[in-house]
Parts: C-alpha cells; sequence; structure tokens
C-alpha cells in the first residue's frame, strides 16, 4: 500500500519531531564549527584573513565541505533559520525515501512506519562505527543520505539509470557515503547484467554515474593529491596534532 503525499510528509514531519524530541537538535556546534566560518569568509565577512584553519581549508578547493557550505552561502544573512529548515527538509525526505522502500518491501505500510521508528528509537546508536541516518545537525551527510534513499527506492524499482543520477547528486554532497551507496548499486546491476546476458542493466546507469559524478571526485582527487593546499603558513605534524588534539579538542 503506497501513502498519499500528505500523509507522507506528516509522517516524516512527526518523525523528525520525534528525532528532536529524543535526539536533540544543535547549531553552531560540530561539524558546524568549520562549515559555518567557513560560509562567512566565502560571503566575504571580515575575521577570518589569518584564521590558520580558513585559509589552509579555502587552500585546498574542492574539499568535503565545498558543497554543503556553497548551498548555505545564499542564506548566509539567515544561517540559523536556514540551518534548522534545511535540517527540518533533509529529515523529512530521508524518511519519505525510507518509508517508499519499505511499502516496496511489504505491502503494510504499518509494518514499514514501525520498522522506521524503532531504527530511530530502538535501534539508534546501536551500529558500528557510531554512524547513523540521523545528525542532530545539519550537514553534507544530511542531504547525502536523504538522496541515497531515494536513490535505493529508484534502483529497487528497476530504474537504474534514476537511481544512478541521484546516487551521483549524494556522492557529490559527500563522496564518501555516495561511492559506498553506489559501489553495492554498481555490483548489483553488473550481476543483473550477466544474469539477463544484457549490457543495458549495467552500461547506461554507470555511464549516467561516471558522467555527473567522476569528474567532480577526480578533481576532489587531483587536487588532494597535489598537495595544493601552500598558504604560506604551513607548521610540522607536531604543531599540528596540538592544536586539533590538544588545543583544539
Amino acid at each position: 500500500m503506497r501513502p498519499s503525499f500528505f500523509s507522507t510528509i506528516c509522517f516524516g514531519i512527526a518523525c523528525w519531531c520525534l528525532l528532536v524530541i529524543t535526539q536533540g537538535y544543535r547549531y553552531g556546534s560540530e561539524d558546524h564549527i568549520e562549515h559555518l566560518p567557513y560560509v562567512l569568509f566565502l560571503a566575504g565577512k571580515a575575521g577570518y584573513a589569518n584564521d590558520f584553519f580558513i585559509q589552509n581549508l579555502h587552500a585546498a578547493v574542492p574539499n568535503e565541505r565545498t558543497v554543503i557550505c556553497h548551498i548555505l552561502l545564499p542564506f548566509v544573512n539567515h544561517l540559523e533559520f536556514a540551518c534548522f529548515l534545511l535540517h527540518l527538509i533533509t529529515t523529512v525526505a530521508m524518511i519519505a525515501g525510507l518509508e517508499r522502500l519499505g511499502c516496496w518491501l511489504s505491502d503494510d505500510l504499518t509494518v514499514t512506519r514501525i520498522a522506521i521508528l524503532l531504527n530511530f528509537l530502538l535501534f539508534f546508536d546501536r551500529g558500528l562505527g557510531n554512524v547513523e541516518l540521523y545528525t542532530d545537525t545539519i550537514q553534507g551527510s544530511s542531504i547525502s543520505v536523504a538522496l541515497l534513499a531515494w536513490a535505493l527506492y529508484f534502483f529497487f524499482s528497476n530504474r537504474y539509470v534514476l537511481a544512478s543520477a541521484i546516487s551521483a547528486l549524494g556522492t557529490i554532497v559527500h563522496p564518501v557515503e555516495g561511492l559506498c551507496v553506489y559501489s553495492v548499486i554498481a555490483g548489483v546491476m553488473f550481476y543483473d547484467a550477466i544474469r539477463h546476458r544484457s549490457a543495458r542493466y549495467f552500461i547506461r546507469p554507470v555511464s549516467m554515474y561516471v558522467v555527473l559524478a567522476v569528474p567532480y571526485i577526480l578533481w576532489l582527487l587531483s587536487d588532494k593529491m597535489s598537495g595544493n593546499t601552500n598558504t604560506g603558513n604551513e607548521i610540522d605534524s607536531e604543531t599540528y596534532y596540538s592544536i586539533y588534539h590538544v588545543f583544539r579538542l
């Protein structure tokens, strides 16, 4: 049974409220310590010309924070509200994707919704690596998870090209999460291609992913491997350790 759009949105908002109550919502801490000052710097705000972290981060573009910071950049004068609203939208979108995926696996909508609630309430913070679908701050992984939930739904619905396109967008936002999920999707599509003896199950979808995501990944890797982070303020590894692990933490 597929729920109506209104029912899905209501359930997503209800889940978001429950998650905020049980797991919390934060602004200005955790990853925001790195994201928000960089957004202000990109907007031309004064005060970061001699900031060691910001200048070294900006010297390596693109970096892991480039996409999420540029998403927030248009709302630089209203960051607190923008982060709150984006947190709500991405969480609801993720839950909607999980619900749609669950409805594909089961005809019982109630069972699907109970499974989603159990994941967020009973089994939250029980997995290895402390990696959860919900985060209490808006960050790149929040957007990526929402996109990848829908990518998985379209993949299970045999809409491989669309699943690959959405996976590519998720990869651009958060390369590690996107690559992990799409490597599994691509593996299954490769098996399907062999089983059906038809390359169309693999070549077209993967080509879509390669065209959309691989140029950005290569750009990101080339900059990392070239060591293009020279700002004139380089320090040795011992000093870096002291700043990052002793003073900063």
